[in-house]
């Protein structure tokens, strides 16, 4: 400037000439990052849905790689509960808030909670004082006497608290109907962990996939690794065995897959019984064990041209034994098969690890269904229903399961009256899956029936030796086993339409406690109803039939 004035001055400038430095570049708006963050994370106080779109909360996507989702219906038998407390978003609370919600009476049965988001926004702190026109209470139409001091405009607004919102899912579409009717606008008291009460306002609304913006599905940049890695399984399959294939009809799983499925000290007295020095080389020789038996059946034809596998000694094959259940009065056998053909199926299954389309663990007990049973004879007496077949006291009891519960102690009531069962293990197509019920108290009783093909499809039973097992045909009888033993289902084949049912009694409770069968199958065993002379076709007081050794091991 100094300059300029004395060129100015002496007649060499007549106005400064410069060049203004260029403006600052643009500041991004806070805003835009907040809004991102908030269609990433779906907090919409109507809460229709969370995110799946892969996007970390907050991350803004390039045009190049995001694309627009629409919002579309979601699942039919899932719903959007909201107006949960950060405190209670928990997938064990948010199932007893539930609990709580829906009445018992209703024939509900309890949903599975898919998804939880703590939280999802706050809760408002306006206060309502006033009353509208339509009678609702409004912010800010109290005493004018009671407006806000300006000095508290430089105050921080208080925040309310977190709620959050879960995905739940039900039987199918019909219940999640009826449970909205019963969830939404509810208001349930629960308490916290430090013994708070705290009320909680539920609201429901059917899932959907909101609109957002979503990530576009790339290539995985390890292709190339996981084509190395699968080639690299295959060349390992003759030191693997495969465990999840699906079994022929007439097949058993793999010798090395049931032995796994007993526990480590039974294993290890087997092992120092057939001179193996430890755990795993026992096994190591089951494993080798299995891989000759799918040469010979030659299940995998490309293990024929590896390497014979040598300096193993092969433990002995088990000797079959088939033993058949006691046939099932006809008329208790259609009424409990018209009941599991009508039985609602429940989403997810009770009991993961195991092949099976459907699984049903339900809570009963001979005391209840006695008095559900006694309900219905009477209500069959005034000549409101058929007893036998269309009787379900559950449904009337609010019981979503009550008249295959009652259908399942009709028939175990005639096998054996006295037995103390507390549990019911209710499966559709259950095949293969060694396993053993650690936590039964006593033996249990199976019951199998359905349309499945004639080759296969018993249970199996093997001793803890590995000695002996049991093929024992349940088709529409009824037989007693210790599922303390490493027990299956031998494949079969239910074709497109077919399936195969089973029914499980057994005991959880202390008080029903005995000690473990000396055989894993009770082939003695008589109904109580066959003794009384109603029900079995082969005659009072015969028992079931076993051949010892029928079956080559």
């Amino acid at each position: 400037v100094a300059e300029a004035a004395r060129k100015i001055a002496a007649g060499e400038l007549e106005e400064p000439t410069f060049s203004p430095p260029p403006p600052p570049p643009p500041r991004k708006a806070k805003a835009s990052k907040k809004k991102a963050s908030s269609s990433a994370q779906g907090t919409d106080p109507s809460g229709q849905t969370t995110c799946r779109g892969g996007e970390s909360p907050g991350e803004e996507l390039s045009p190049a790689e995001r694309v627009f989702v629409p919002e579309v219906p979601g699942l039919p038998h899932e719903l959007w509960v909201g107006g949960i407390p950060a405190s209670h978003a928990s997938t064990r609370k948010v199932s007893q808030i539930l609990y709580c919600a829906i009445p018992g009476n209703v024939g509900i049965a309890v949903p599975v909670v898919r998804h939880v988001v703590r939280r999802g926004w706050r809760e408002s702190t306006r206060k309502r004082t006033g009353a509208s026109k339509g009678g609702e209470n409004t912010a800010g139409d109290g005493d004018p006497g009671d407006a806000a001091d300006p000095g508290d405009a430089a105050k921080k607004k208080p925040k309310g608290a977190w709620l959050g919102y879960a995905f739940v899912a039900f039987r199918d579409a019909e219940e999640a109907a009826q449970a909205m009717l019963h969830v939404d606008g509810k208001v349930v008291r629960e308490t916290t962990d430090e013994g708070n009460p705290v009320t909680i306002n539920l609201s429901a609304r059917p899932a959907t996939v909101k609109g957002m913006w979503r990530r576009k599905p790339k290539k995985a940049d390890g292709d190339e690794k996981n084509a190395r890695r699968n080639k690299q399984s295959d060349d390992d399959d003759d030191d693997d065995v495969r465990l999840d294939v699906r079994l022929a009809p007439g097949a058993d799983p793999s010798r090395f897959a049931i032995a796994r499925a007993w526990p480590r000290s039974v294993l290890s007295r087997r092992a120092e019984a057939l001179g193996y020095h430890t755990v795993e080389a026992y096994l190591a020789a089951e494993k080798t064990a299995s891989l000759e038996d799918d040469e010979k059946n030659g299940a995998d034809e490309r293990r024929s041209d590896k390497k014979k596998r040598t300096g193993t000694r092969k433990p002995p094959s088990p000797t079959y034994s088939r033993v058949r259940g006691v046939p099932i009065p006809p008329r208790l056998l259609n009424d409990l098969r018209f009941a599991l053909e009508h039985t609602r199926w429940p989403i997810a299954s009770h009991r993961r690890g195991v092949d099976a389309q459907k699984y049903l663990l339900v809570s009963s007990s001979p005391s209840a269904a006695a008095k559900a049973a006694a309900l219905a004879r009477e209500s069959a007496e005034k000549g409101n229903r058929d007893p036998t077949i269309d009787s379900r006291p559950g449904h009337s009891a609010g019981d979503p399961y009550g008249a295959l519960k009652l259908a399942a102690f009709r028939v175990l009531h005639w096998a054996d009256p006295r037995f103390q069962y507390d549990r019911l293990a209710v499966t559709k197509n259950f095949t293969g899956s060694p396993h053993v019920d650690k936590d039964d108290v006593t033996f249990q009783y199976a019951v199998s029936l359905g349309d499945f093909g004639d080759l296969g499809g018993e249970l199996v039973v093997e001793s803890e030796d590995g000695a002996f097992r049991w093929e024992v045909d349940t088709r529409d009888r009824v037989a007693r086993v210790d599922g303390r033993f490493v027990h299956w289902v031998r494949g079969y084949d239910s074709g497109e339409n077919g399936a195969r049912y089973s029914v499980i009694f057994y005991a959880n409770k202390p008080s029903a406690a005995t000690e473990r069968m000396r055989l894993p199958v009770d082939e003695s065993f008589v109904p109580a109803g066959t003794m009384n002379g109603n029900g079995d076709a082969r005659g009072d007081g015969k028992r079931a039939g076993a051949s010892p050794g029928a079956v080559g091991g």
